[in-house]
């Protein structure tokens, strides 16, 4: 089952490790001991540290004191931590190993002999796991104390792990803490053949409920689970996965009264698919799928959930070409397909999705992407993500002059909704911790505030594709800027140096050639870097291209960053739709531009002095301004060479451009909402107000930064608000600021919501106002 060379990793560390007590990466290094694994829980596990520094900063604290062999154990813990996530990529491991064993005065040197046990696995150990490393550590340790303890003797440990219902009895007999997901992972790693790949209780309950009937009477669920799939395994074939894109529907969205999979023959089954049109209602649109062979269901309607493969079939639709077998067999079937079509006419007026009519009248479904009037066919590709596919587009163009019939592409391949999306998506927490991870491996450190820069520059591009790196000359802006642009992957990011005769939009996105043009009888467009860039990006939409525009505010940023700023707010077309021929960049006539690529995210670098343009009150309106202040202590911490940032996964770079994209939810967010009506009635008696996008940013920004805990409470995700979208906007002469900043203090200071940044911060204005009888936030 698997990747056999997991499992003869688990092997060796059951071998090596739990049961003869040696080392994984030296066997002549007696270090699973019962002295070190109590060593480990007292340092450890016994005193966690919840300051705000990143995961191996703390256990850096943490393991002051302990021995070198101390040390190599928790470097193999970690290993074994990591070896069944899929998640988590060989170059990663290493470094998170390596980085423990460097805490040893004789660091221990990884050769190339262990590459095997760095690979990347196959099973999900879901979010949780993901993100409490520290928790699932602790349980290996609490288990290793344990073992030692009671089978001191190597023969007792070999017989213990060599029977899989004694070590599940073992296992759970030590304290779990929430751990889960390790005990589970363990005892599948151990005994794969026994124990499934699942690491969540609450996904075996799931599937037991699912079937029941082939369920043994035994009260135990690894025994059911056993049974159920080998009642299963002639249907779905040996070794199968239960969290296959075919398979997890089955027991993940269907009820207990759904057929079981052997009372019907599947291969006889026509696909179950979901035709979603994006259309206006008309009769005519359904026929014209459903006779292009695709059978065409509805689902319940359901304001908060998007038609995905997985929903049950609560309605069927007859066809003219539909098929001959009675539609109520699909009734209450899982979707297979969803494959969806959209009118592609040159003129959409809907905003909204419609099924065509019924007996009952329209069904509304939630509005999806946004079409205005007199959009192109090039557009509602581009919005919708249809650009990333050439097939789509044809069939999109030669739809559009077909009398404004719906584009239907029934191969799956494009439209098929993937049901491990959601957790194939890295959480925040993940990626915040990674990328401190990595760029103080590199070499970059900003000192006690280094996860906090690190996290609120990806929060901040989470929330809004644009972000502002504001500070003296040399506290490292572009430095951070380079640094996620690496990260994210290698050649994705490019540094623009902004000129002082940048004074129109030509200088970013180009202009027509005419010089070039009529020497060579063609027309030409001349393209600059921060164009040829974006042009690039639009090519792979579904991983993150940075782009960096460094000293932003040498010239005057309104003047050539208008158009720039317009696409990124509003999604409109202000990109020039050009190819690449031999000769030269042509433009196409229609459209003549194309949207603002959702997957390209511009970081502008300010620095603050007198010798540059300040910003107008419409630009800071639209971004997250990141100041950048050297702490002394960052001072020291800078020290050193500084190495490239090495790139993280593929996973985690789609993950970052899929959160990016995706919906922030509102729920939980009650406090911070009320504490913005607040802020916006002090604000509003200095006519100092802000407007609903600010309002509304500020929510999905507190989304971001509480699932990746950069903030802990709605009262830190406002202090971090005040500091990036409200005190940046202030400058000005003391009559007209005085009452403003007195406001902001009494607000910021009340006990319900003490604000610790925005404080400090009002009070350095007030000072320097009172000084200086003028002030801005730069100052």
């Amino acid at each position: 089952m698997g990747d056999p060379a997991l499992y003869e990793v688990a092997d060796r560390f059951v071998r090596d490790g739990f049961v003869g007590g040696t080392s994984f990466f030296d066997p002549n290094r007696a270090v699973w001991t019962e002295t070190n694994f109590s060593a480990l829980k007292e340092l450890f596990v016994d005193r966690p540290d919840i300051s705000a520094q990143n995961y191996l900063s703390k256990m850096r604290l943490q393991m002051d004191g302990a021995s070198d062999d101390q040390i190599l154990l928790m470097a193999e813990l970690h290993l074994l931590y990591l070896l069944p996530s899929h998640s988590v990529g060989p170059a990663r491991r290493r470094q998170i190993v390596e980085t423990i064993l460097k805490m040893e005065e004789d660091p221990f040197a990884i050769g190339a002999e262990f590459d095997q046990a760095f690979e990347v696995a196959h099973i999900r150990p879901g979010t949780f796991w993901s993100t409490r490393r520290d928790l699932h550590i602790g349980y290996l340790v609490r288990a290793g104390a344990t073992l030692f303890e009671e089978y001191p003797s190597v023969d007792d440990r070999r017989d213990l792990f060599a029977d899989p219902w004694m070590l599940k009895d073992f296992l759970h007999s030590v304290p779990v803490n929430s751990a889960t997901a390790q005990r589970e992972l363990l005892l599948h790693l151990v005994h794969p053949l026994v124990f499934e790949p699942i690491s969540k209780m609450a996904d075996k309950a799931l599937i037991v409920g699912r079937w029941p009937e082939y369920a043994a009477d035994s009260e135990d669920i690894d025994r059911q689970l056993i049974e159920i799939r080998s009642a299963l395994t002639p249907d779905l074939g040996d070794e199968f996965d239960y969290y296959a894109p075919d398979i997890r529907p089955l027991w993940r969205h269907a009820p207990k009264s759904q057929p079981s999979l052997t009372s019907t023959d599947a291969d006889a089954q026509p696909d179950r698919t979901l035709v979603v049109y994006m259309t206006d209602a008309s009769s005519a649109n359904y026929p014209f799928g459903a006779e292009r062979e695709t059978w065409a269901f509805k689902k319940q309607p359901a304001d908060e959930n998007e038609p995905q493969v997985g929903d049950r079939l609560l309605f069927v639709f007859k066809a003219k070409l539909g098929p001959r077998q009675p539609l109520e067999q699909f009734i209450s079937q899982p979707v297979e397909r969803v494959v969806r079509a959209r009118v592609t006419r040159p003129v959409i007026v809907t905003s909204e999705s419609f099924w065509p009519d019924e007996k009952d009248g329209e069904v509304t479904y939630p509005h999806q992407f946004g079409f205005t009037e007199l959009e192109s066919v090039d557009n509602v590709a581009a919005k919708s993500g249809l650009i990333a596919d050439p097939r789509v587009m044809i069939a999109a163009k030669e739809s559009a002059s077909a009398g404004g019939q719906p584009v239907l592409i029934t191969e799956p391949i494009v439209f098929e909704t993937s049901v491990d999306t959601a957790e194939d998506t890295l959480p925040v927490a993940e990626l915040l911790s990674e990328f401190a991870d990595a760029t103080e491996m590199s070499g970059l450190n900003w000192g006690s505030e280094h996860d906090h820069v690190t996290g609120t520059l990806i929060v901040s591009l989470l929330t809004k594709r644009f972000a502002i790196l504001s500070g003296l000359s040399g506290s490292g802006k572009t430095r951070l800027a380079i640094a996620l642009g690496q990260w994210l992957g290698g050649d994705r990011y490019r540094v623009v140096p902004v000129r002082p005769d940048w004074t129109s939009p030509d200088a970013t996105m180009g202009y027509r050639d005419g010089l070039m043009g009529a020497a060579q009888g063609q027309d030409r467009w001349h393209v600059p870097e921060v164009l040829e860039f974006v042009l690039r990006a639009r090519s792979e939409p579904k991983l993150p291209f940075i782009l960096i525009l460094d000293e932003m505010n040498l010239a005057h940023v309104e003047r050539y960053f208008a158009e720039m700023l317009s696409g990124i707010e509003s999604g409109e077309r202000v990109v020039p739709n050009l190819v690449r021929k031999e000769a030269g960049w042509e433009p196409i006539s229609e459209p003549s531009h194309v949207a603002w690529p959702q997957n390209v995210f511009v970081i502008g670098t300010v620095n603050a002095d007198e010798t540059t343009y300040a910003f107008s009150p419409k630009v800071l309106d639209r971004a997250n301004t990141i100041e950048f202040r050297v702490a002394s202590d960052a001072l020291q911490a800078g020290l050193g060479a500084i190495a490239p940032v090495k790139p993280t996964s593929v996973a985690a770079a789609t993950s970052f451009q899929a959160l990016s994209e995706s919906a922030s939810p509102l729920e939980g967010s009650e406090e911070l909402q009320t504490y913005l009506r607040e802020l916006h009635t002090v604000l509003a008696e200095c006519n100092f107000e802000f407007g609903h996008r600010v309002f509304q940013e500020a929510v999905r920004f507190r989304w971001f930064a509480r699932e990746g805990r950069l903030c802990e409470s709605d009262a830190d995700v406002l202090d971090l608000q005040m500091m990036q979208k409200i005190l940046p906007r202030i400058h000005g002469a003391q009559r007209r600021l005085q009452t403003l900043l007195d406001g902001l203090y009494d607000f910021s200071s009340n006990e319900s919501r003490t604000l610790p940044r925005t404080m400090t911060r009002i009070d350095r204005m007030r000072n320097l106002l009172h000084a200086n009888h003028f002030v801005s936030f730069t100052d």
